[in-house]
């Protein structure tokens, strides 16, 4: 909300404003917001995978599969950094990634010896943590239309960031 907030102020020449001069908080505000954030906020809450470390065991799963070999289902570094197209350092950089998160694992438990990287524990799929406006502009129960925009349910002021009175945001 204080993201939102913080974008409706930003664009506060272009949002409308209410009875008391606060600055009202449109739909575009939430769409620009989420544009900026979900991926991260997808990431951080694991909801989600990179698509370089998606790509990453996907390579790997396809070796194995495409493999045809029964009982070979580790590849080296050499074969995951040939099927991404990628060096051997760009390869190896994204499978540490991959087995940190627990995507990969590496059979290898001494130093200094070649990598054996199998499949792991299963990515989860592509969640969609923050809902598109569109899904959001029905839902509103006072929605006022703002130029073509319905804007966000209002709060009370005391849920507002700290702006100067003459400058208020109301969501």
């Amino acid at each position: 909300m204080s993201l939102i907030c913080a974008h409706a102020l930003v664009h506060r020449d272009s949002r409308g404003r209410d009875g008391q001069g606060c600055i009202v908080a449109a739909l575009d505000d939430y769409t620009g917001v989420r544009g900026l954030i979900a991926e991260l906020f997808a990431e951080g809450i694991e909801a989600t995978v990179k698509p370089e470390v998606r790509e990453t065991v996907g390579a790997v799963m396809t070796l194995v599969k495409g493999n045809g070999v029964i009982g070979k289902d580790e590849m080296s570094m050499t074969e995951i950094s040939k099927a991404l197209g990628l060096d051997k350092s760009a390869a190896s950089r994204r499978v540490n990634v991959a087995v940190s998160k627990g995507y990969l694992v590496n059979h290898e438990d001494r130093r200094g010896r070649p990598a054996r990287i199998a499949m792991g524990d299963p990515m989860p799929g592509e969640l969609e943590i923050l809902p598109h406006a569109d899904q959001l502009a029905d839902r509103c129960s006072v929605a006022v239309l703002q130029e073509g925009t319905g804007t966000p349910l209002p709060l009370s002021h005391d849920d507002a960031p700290e702006v100067p009175e003459s400058e208020e945001v109301m969501v």
